[in-house]
């Protein structure tokens, strides 16, 4: 990676982030299942012309393992990294949390992305969308970490296969932590703030579930009309995962919006 080396930090809320490169700020919240540096690797390169800003969030190693996910939660912790402002760019359920810091905080956010938002409560009209709520709330049923485990990777549309068994301390750490998680559907999205202030965003789907093309549809929608979609095939709920690709749309995005310059 040129530019500046990675350094690692703690962050206000006690939380471990990774901080590389140079230029424009750029904030990457991460999922569930994988910590930061497993998530983001792919956007690496970045670091060429961009500051990337990679937290991990709270119950996510290094952290030490803590209660349940909650994106309320994660969007205090992780807010303050925006500073006086930056681009904003998260993944699944971090997705959630870049939407409460997007709507408290619009002035700090120079651009949201959004990959497969798991926006489920803007269609529960919608008889996929409701199975897709039903489905995930079976999950509960689970009664070890590595059965939950499996069963969610399905849900997501991965190959449970890959899973390996049993599940490494670091794997199992994250797992606990979902397994007991707030769910995307608890309360309703903020999305008002967003709309108002025509906040530019990116929504990017894998092309893989016709569940996370609705919701992000719909989010689209909602969101008003300085909104982008972008379907990507190859890398099913990780979009992030097809690297070069989504780093060059990601790329685009910010620089229509004149912020390449820093």
């Amino acid at each position: 990676m040129s530019g500046s080396e990675a350094v690692e930090l703690t962050s206000e809320a006690g939380l471990h982030f990774t901080v590389a490169g140079n230029g424009p700020r750029t904030v990457f919240i991460h999922g569930n299942m994988v910590n930061a540096v497993r998530a983001w690797k792919g956007q690496l390169p970045l670091a060429q012309r961009f500051t990337l800003v990679m937290p991990d969030r709270r119950g996510f190693e290094p952290n030490p393992a803590w209660g349940r996910c909650d994106f309320e939660v994660d969007a205090l912790d992780i807010g303050p990294l925006l500073e006086d402002g930056a681009h904003l760019v998260a993944h699944s359920y971090g997705a959630l949390a870049a939407l409460w810091i997007a709507n408290a905080r619009p002035d700090s956010v120079r651009s949201l992305t959004l990959i497969e938002p798991p926006a489920h409560r803007l269609a529960l009209d919608e008889p996929h969308v409701q199975t897709s709520v039903k489905d995930r709330m079976a999950l509960d049923e689970c009664s070890t970490p590595e059965e939950f485990m499996l069963a969610f990777t399905s849900y997501v549309g991965g190959d449970p296969t890959s899973v390996r068994l049993p599940l490494d301390p670091t794997t199992l750490q994250h797992v606990l932590a979902q397994m007991d998680e707030r769910l995307p559907w608890d309360e309703p999205l903020p999305t008002t703030v967003i709309a108002e202030r025509a906040l530019p965003t990116l929504i990017v789907t894998g092309g893989h579930s016709e569940v996370f093309e609705l919701v992000a549809d719909r989010l689209a929608l909602v969101l008003g009309p300085r909104v982008e979609r972008q379907v990507m095939t190859g890398a099913g709920h990780s979009v992030q995962r097809l690297g070069g690709p989504f780093n060059d749309r990601l790329e685009e995005f910010w620089g229509k919006l004149g912020t390449l310059r820093g």
